[in-house]
């Protein structure tokens, strides 16, 4: 089952560790940050996948850093879309893809908002555009988005963390062809 990563952030800033997103809750800035992206997942890539009951974006930061003037934030992850329907207890893949690449935020006074993304290419042109995107941080986003079992861990933590939130009485998910799964 293909199952991809859940904003989780690895490697933020300097940090090479990964932080447990629970305590991110009270960063504000990560917080806005985090809303900013999933937003424009949501509304504008998901927008572009069949129609669904519920879209789920689940994200794998590489990296974060500001501007030198702060006003701009530049996050580099490893991007998904789910679009889901719910079927009885159960969460179906409709469609859904994977958009790894570069968000530039711009502050707002609320917290931030998405100024620009740029997405690796699909294709021919994937590993160098994944190259140019990620320069520096290219082996790091290459480890997450090459581990495949960590990203189908990922997927279902988000996803049941993204039911309970928003009040579905899902516990499974099934992608299209495979047995259902158990959302932890």
């Amino acid at each position: 089952m293909a199952l991809l990563a859940a904003q989780t952030f690895a490697g933020c800033g300097n940090n090479n560790s990964t932080p447990d997103i629970s305590g991110l809750a009270t960063d504000s800035t990560m917080l806005t940050m985090a809303e900013a992206i999933d937003t424009y997942l949501t509304d504008t890539i998901g927008s572009l996948y069949t129609e669904a009951d519920i879209t789920v974006p689940v994200s794998e930061f590489v990296d974060t850093t500001a501007t030198s003037y702060g006003d701009t934030l530049r996050v580099l992850g490893d991007f998904h879309v789910y679009r889901y329907r719910l079927a009885g207890d159960t969460l179906r893949t409709v469609s859904g893809g994977a958009h790894p690449g570069l968000f530039l935020l711009a502050r707002t006074d609320g917290g931030y908002r998405v100024a620009r993304f740029e997405s690796v290419e699909d294709g021919a042109g994937n590993e160098a555009s994944a190259r140019r995107i990620f320069g520096q941080h290219y082996a790091r986003f290459h480890e997450i988005s090459s581990n495949h079992l960590r990203q189908d861990s990922l997927r279902l933590q988000q996803t049941a963390r993204y039911a309970r939130q928003h009040g579905l009485h899902a516990t499974h998910l099934q992608d299209q062809g495979w047995p259902a799964v158990p959302l932890p």
